[in-house]
């Protein structure tokens, strides 16, 4: 299943990164508590930026900017939720499947990332 973010260079198969600015990306949002905060929220039910920054207890604004870093790489993304009184809100639900790191003399850091349909 391919990366949805926009990482520039990648596998055939799209799901190994191996340009070393987009492997930084990936490994610091595995390494920020707010992102692994909002992909173990996001893993069952879809949440809105409103929703995680009270679950989360984060400032708006910073649940907005993860979610753009989550969003960047692909482990999350973001739809319409329409609700009775016809406002919309976005949305965030994890894709994010598997990640695995690899390290050779032959091709230096990469990483796979696998996601959910």
């Amino acid at each position: 299943m391919p990366v949805m973010g926009p990482l520039r260079e990648r596998s055939p198969d799209r799901s190994m990164v191996t340009d070393p600015d987009d492997v930084q990306a990936v490994l610091a949002v595995l390494d920020d508590g707010d992102c692994r905060a909002i992909l173990e929220a996001t893993d069952e039910e879809p949440m809105t930026a409103s929703e995680l920054s009270d679950a989360l207890d984060l400032p708006l604004s910073t649940a907005y900017r993860k979610l753009e870093e989550l969003a960047d790489v692909g482990f999350v993304d973001g739809g319409p939720r329409l609700d009775g009184s016809g406002t919309h809100a976005t949305e965030y639900r994890k894709v994010l499947a598997d990640v695995s790191v690899s390290v050779s003399a032959e091709r230096g850091t990469a990483v796979r990332v696998t996601t959910r349909e």
